[in-house]
């Protein structure tokens, strides 16, 4: 009997999370789900996955209005080819099809993230998947995070499980959002898990063979004449970056710098890979040029891996919670990067011995 009204506890906050999201962004969902999202993009780079079209901004745009019936300048492909490969079995069914499936996937994917972290309790992964909003906004928009999320989230119980290796091959599939993880390769090295960066590198060497045999030898400065495009078009508005936040700031790039430094080292103060970890996933999102909202879903994996620290557990279930996100969503998106920073920052101070072990 307990364990049916545990569940049915359960069941009524997560119900009760999605609805949260469901009411904030009720009027944009219908738009944003049936209309131009992101996965517009990755159907679109699947046709043109060993095309040289794939990098050229007029010839996608076509593409894409050709595949999918909208065309947008703010849905381009700026990841590496061997994404567009990836996507290539999606072009065999309708776009309409091929979208609700991705959509399937990805509900699924946050679901086997969610078994990724037995540590712990069942009902506290499940209501902090519902109560975060970015999963909610991934999933809406046809982002990839809840993919990434799966592959953090192997790799590192591979790791648990003493299979660094196989941890550093599945976290090696980060490479979809390099310029966000790049942190959490920062960890492996200052920790000396020399085979998950093993495993890690050999993964990615494997992924950039497939870019370079499906793009062509000049895919790297194809890419980044798009991505500078996207630049100058981007919606910086909104982006929970500290670029962003310190872009109208006197100083703004000093200060950038000043703080990039303080949050990197925060990282390095871990007393074990867990607590570094969980820090370079939240700073890869603040100090990414190119992150949206639904990239905040990251700090997921960070609050798992915190599970055992109970300071670290506090501070990231409010940095998950609303309070940060609906501020930051309808009033400035600035208020996300101070509440990420500030929370990194208190994770970084030094610590009693005593607490230093809790998340060994």
């Amino acid at each position: 009997m307990a364990r049916v009204r545990d569940l049915s506890l359960t069941t009524i906050l997560c119900l009760a999370g999605i609805g949260l999201s469901t009411l904030l962004f009720g009027p944009q969902i219908a738009r944003t789900f049936t209309g131009a999202n992101d996965f517009t993009g990755f159907y679109t780079a699947g046709k043109l996955a060993f095309s040289q079209d794939l990098y050229d901004v007029q010839s996608f745009m076509r593409a894409q209005g050709n595949a999918t019936g909208l065309m947008s300048d703010q849905i381009l492909f700026v990841r590496l080819p061997w994404q567009a490969v990836a996507f290539a079995p999606f072009t065999l069914l309708p776009f309409p099809a091929a979208h609700t499936a991705w959509t399937v996937i990805c509900i699924l994917a946050v679901g086997v993230f969610a078994a990724c972290f037995p540590t712990a309790p069942f009902a506290a992964r499940a209501i902090a998947i519902c109560w975060t909003i970015p999963v909610f906004i991934a999933i809406v928009v046809g982002q990839d995070i809840p993919l990434v999320l799966t592959a953090l989230g192997a790799g590192f119980l591979l790791i648990d499980r003493d299979r660094p290796m196989l941890g550093g091959l599945c976290i090696s599939l980060g490479m979809a959002k390099p310029h966000l993880l790049w942190p959490l390769a920062l960890v492996f090295l200052w920790h000396r898990m020399w085979r998950v960066c093993a495993g890690g590198a050999i993964g990615s060497a494997a992924l950039l063979i497939v870019s370079f045999l499906a793009g062509g030898a000049d895919w790297i400065e194809r890419c980044l004449q798009v991505m500078r495009y996207t630049d100058q078009h981007a919606r910086l508005i909104m982006m929970p970056t500290l670029h962003t936040a310190l872009l109208t700031v006197a100083h703004g790039n000093a200060i950038e710098v000043a703080v990039a430094l303080a949050l990197l080292a925060a990282i390095l103060r871990g007393a074990a890979w867990k607590q570094s970890a969980a820090i370079a996933l939240t700073v890869g999102i603040v100090l990414g040029r190119h992150a949206f909202m639904a990239d905040c879903a990251l700090l997921l994996p960070a609050l798992f891996l915190s599970w055992n620290d109970r300071r670290a557990r506090a501070v990231f279930l409010v940095l998950i919670s609303p309070l940060t996100f609906v501020p930051g969503i309808f009033f400035n998106i600035g208020w996300v990067v101070v509440v990420l920073s500030a929370g990194v920052l208190a994770l970084g101070v030094p610590r009693t011995p005593k607490d230093a072990l809790a998340n060994k």
